[in-house]
Formats: structure tokens, sequence, C-alpha cells
């Protein structure tokens, strides 16, 4: 494999590098829905209110639960 890359060093905005329009706001929308995740207190979402608020984002969601039996000693 002598595949050769350049190494091309980007802005601080990717949006921008990939050209788009509106890149400046995609940009501050991806910081502040950063920032938004890094503060949230999941403990104060229900299992509900969780699946409602993956179920109005745009993209698909999977979920994947595992059981398992627990062994009661006593």
């Amino acid at each position: 494999m002598n595949d050769i890359f350049e190494l091309v060093r980007g802005s601080e905005n990717v949006f921008h590098d990939l050209g788009r329009a509106n890149a400046g706001f995609e940009q501050v929308r991806v910081v502040l829905t950063a920032e938004i995740i890094r503060n949230a207190k999941l403990a104060c979402f229900t299992l509900d209110r969780m699946i409602a608020i993956l179920g109005k984002l745009d993209g698909d969601v999977e979920i994947s639960l595992t059981f398992r039996l627990r062994l009661h000693t006593m």
C-alpha cells in the first residue's frame, strides 16, 4: 500500500471546511449542543422522556437492552 496523503490543516470550523453556507450558525449550534449535553442532569429525565426527545431528532436511533438474571443470595 503506497498511497500518499497530503496533510491539510483545516480551520476550527468543520462546516466552513466543507463549504457549508451557514457554517458559523452550524458551528455555534454544535458547540451549544455539546455544552448542554455536558451539563445535563440526566437523572432528572425519565426513560419515557428521553425516548420522546430522541424521537424528535432527525436521525435514526437504535436502542439495545440486555437483561441478566440476578442470583439472590440469603
